[in-house]
C-alpha cells in the first residue's frame, strides 16, 4: 500500500514538472510570436 502512494506521488511530481515545462515553452513562445508581429508592423 505505501509502495502505490509513492507511486502515486511520484507520477504527480513528474506531471507537475511537466506542466511547469510546457508553461515555461508557452510563455517563450508567446514572446517571440509577439515580436514576430511587432517586426512585420515596423
Amino acid at each position: 500500500m505505501q509502495q502505490v502512494a509513492l507511486n502515486a506521488v511520484d507520477e504527480y511530481l513528474l506531471r507537475a514538472e511537466d506542466d511547469e515545462i510546457t508553461d515555461v515553452l508557452a510563455a517563450r513562445g508567446a514572446e517571440r510570436f509577439a515580436d514576430l508581429l511587432r517586426r512585420l508592423g515596423e
